[in-house]
């Protein structure tokens, strides 16, 4: 494994992606993992299921606020990276002003709308960092792109060791003073943990870059070319995001505060297959653009088809033992007391043989971003009658099978849009050595324990 993963990450297909990158990005994902471990085992399942509720609240509610420009600034400066420097004080301006804005909003309705979406007063305190959270996190994404088109990479990855750190710290003094601490108050210490966690890239970047980022620059043309790129993906996004926490809602809403813990904790994320996917589309995007702006969209498929096959060669095997060993595994890290999610945690697992590339990557790069908003229209508007009608039906237990075939589709529309299905199947799927994984994986599925 260890020669498979240094041959891959030598490998001329992926030239340009980082170590430093790879790295970063997995502790950026190990982080919720952390919190999950750590919350699951030393708190109640009250504070558990909140946090749980809180990390919707950063899936739903940031994306929103963000209006589509960290989409827009990364290929601005791929497009445009001589006029690096410009705009990142541009995005930097852009983000301030969009965070008092956002101050303002959740500080007004912020109770309110969390009270009427989740019907958990303890998330009612949340609604004061709503703000900082959004700052934190949405800069956190951007720096990861200033660092890519700066080749300071290294700087993510110090910065998220930092954060590693600190969380571990401050989760156990959290929770040795958890008893003279109100549930209340509780909730809005882990979102101020996680807010600060995601601040360090950035603070490292500032402080290393003084001459870049001392200048603060609004220019309404900038923002609106932004915003021409980004907010289609933004739309895109929203929908993406409401179609993958649609299924919370729902139990959120009517269901009890501890079926909702279990019901979350089955979706837990494995830190592995969103590090290499999004570290390795991250670093590939700048080429995309390029082979894309000179018309060179064949070599584009191909440089996609090469590093979705490298990716997997490391990810299939992992999800194969993931499942084979599920239940083993999700006792490690949340105890006997979240048993009954093992069957949704198996479901959910099967995602994972989409998170091997970004599908859709093509279409950011080619500029064309509005048709990644209308085939998630589509998709968003599957979605809400499925997951009632499956809910309804079937129970709660059903949603996950919604979730896995709404993104199964998605993947396959965008590939068709892309002009590379036939490669994708003749290419991919049909390779030996990705048809055995997968069949394993789905035999792993069907006869190891729930």
């Amino acid at each position: 494994m260890i020669k498979l993963l240094k041959k891959y990450l030598d490998s001329q297909s992926i030239k340009g992606a980082s170590i430093n990158l790879l790295i970063g990005q997995a502790i950026i994902t190990f982080l919720f993992l952390v919190f999950d471990y750590f919350i699951a085992r030393k708190f109640s399942l009250e504070i558990f299921s909140s946090w749980k509720q809180l990390q919707v609240i950063i899936n739903i509610a940031l994306p929103i606020f963000a209006f589509g420009l960290p989409e827009g600034y990364k290929y601005f400066i791929a497009f445009e990276p001589d006029k690096a420097r410009s705009h990142n004080q541009y995005i930097f301006s852009f983000l301030i002003f969009i965070s008092f804005l956002v101050l303002i909003v959740s500080l007004i309705f912020g109770k309110y709308a969390i009270g009427a979406y989740f019907h958990n007063p303890l998330l009612n305190n949340t609604a004061y960092i709503v703000a900082f959270l959004f700052f934190c996190i949405t800069l956190n994404r951007v720096t990861r792109y200033q660092l890519i088109n700066a080749k300071q990479t290294d700087l993510f990855l110090k910065g998220n060791l930092i954060a590693i750190i600190f969380s571990v710290v401050s989760l156990i003094i959290l929770t040795l003073l958890q008893h003279q601490i109100e549930k209340l108050n509780l909730v809005l210490c882990l979102g101020l943990i996680i807010s600060i966690s995601f601040f360090f890239p950035s603070l490292l970047f500032v402080i290393t870059n003084k001459e870049k980022m001392t200048k603060l620059i609004f220019q309404f043309k900038v923002f609106v070319d932004y915003l021409k790129i980004g907010f289609p993906l933004y739309l895109a996004t929203f929908m993406s995001v409401i179609i993958l926490n649609i299924d919370k809602t729902i139990i959120s809403r009517y269901e009890s505060l501890t079926v909702f813990g279990i019901y979350a904790a089955g979706g837990l994320e494995i830190p592995i297959f969103a590090m290499l996917s999004a570290s390795f589309s991250q670093s590939t995007f700048p080429k995309y653009v390029e082979l894309l702006k000179e018309n060179k969209k064949q070599e584009a498929i191909q440089m996609w088809i090469s590093i979705t096959n490298k990716v997997s060669q490391i990810t299939y095997p992992i999800l194969f033992v993931l499942m084979f060993f599920a239940k083993s595994i999700f006792i490690t890290i949340y105890s006997t007391k979240l048993l009954p999610a093992v069957a949704i945690f198996k479901v959910f697992l099967l995602l994972c043989l989409w998170r091997n590339n970004y599908y859709g990557s093509l279409i950011s790069a080619s500029g064309k971003t509005k048709w990644i908003t209308f085939y998630n229209i589509v998709s968003f508007i599957i979605a809400i009658p499925s997951c009632w009608s499956f809910y309804k039906f079937f129970g709660y237990k059903s949603l996950p099978w919604v979730i896995v075939i709404l993104t199964s589709f998605m993947s396959i529309i965008q590939l068709i849009h892309e002009g590379m299905i036939k490669e994708f199947i003749t290419k991919f799927v049909l390779r030996p050595y990705n048809l055995i994984m997968i069949l394993l994986i789905i035999s792993a599925f069907i006869f190891s324990p729930f």
